[in-house]
């Protein structure tokens, strides 16, 4: 089954997508009225580098969720070993069993796109307190007229992608003030996604040869590293910052 092999090359990866902590960090400097102890979500966590992140800079609890347990244990792990007040729970996003308005900050690095960016913004927005704050990444063109080859890719693998004009417009639509976004830098796709990626393929590789599933999902990951070195000028991850109105 190819999702075997997916989680046998993400799993350990440092993260399970583009981000890095100068933009955790920047996003975080954006919430201004936080209460002291702040209730704090984080929505598809993966092993949570930025959960981590979240802990130490807001000294609160952190709740973390992820559909995949192993990446929720490398999180736990992480935790004890750093003293942090984390606490994981094994839930899919799609149906989150929280009661309205529980939360003062929602957290989704590189997620939201799972449930789709218009139905996130709406169910998310259940959960947020009055004023509360939605801070999450998703993919958007960077120019108005991208390269066929680029467009040819999304339009097969990521058809919702848009520009960030057009998500800042379905966030207002959506009962939120935009407080403000910014595009990630390569570094945050390099550093502690793709080079970790190609290292971690180059071995499983070797032990996986001739298994037909395995090969798909690299082939499909060295195709996307490859889409993003001829054409970071034109898309790539943007974070925003959002207040429910």
């Amino acid at each position: 089954m190819a999702m075997e092999y997916f989680y046998e090359l993400f799993t350990d990866l440092p993260r399970q997508g583009p981000g890095c902590r100068e933009a955790t960090i920047r996003a975080l400097g954006l919430l201004k009225d936080l209460p002291p102890n702040p209730r704090v979500l984080d929505i598809g966590c993966g092993c949570g580098m930025q959960t981590q992140i979240l802990a130490q800079e807001l000294k609160t609890k952190i709740l973390a969720i992820d559909n995949h347990r192993p990446l929720l244990d490398h999180l736990d792990r992480a935790a004890a070993r750093n003293g942090l007040e984390i606490e994981t729970r094994e839930l899919s996003m799609i149906d989150m069993p929280f009661e309205e308005e529980s939360f003062d900050l929602l957290w989704a690095e590189g997620s939201i796109f799972i449930i789709g960016l218009a139905r996130g913004l709406k169910d998310f927005r259940t959960y947020l307190k009055p004023d509360g704050y939605l801070a999450f990444t998703e993919l958007c063109w960077f120019v108005s007229d991208p390269p066929a080859e680029i467009k040819t890719y999304f339009d097969n693998v990521y058809p919702d992608i848009r520009p960030a004009d057009e998500v800042r417009r379905m966030a207002a639509a959506s009962g939120y003030r935009v407080i403000e976004s910014f595009n990630l830098p390569d570094r945050a796709w390099w550093d502690d996604y793709y080079t970790p990626m190609l290292e971690r393929m180059e071995e499983l590789k070797v032990k996986n040869a001739g298994i037909t599933d395995a090969e798909a999902v690299y082939a499909n990951c060295e195709a996307e590293i490859e889409m993003f070195r001829r054409h970071s000028k034109s898309y790539g991850y943007t974070f925003f910052v959002l207040q429910r109105i």
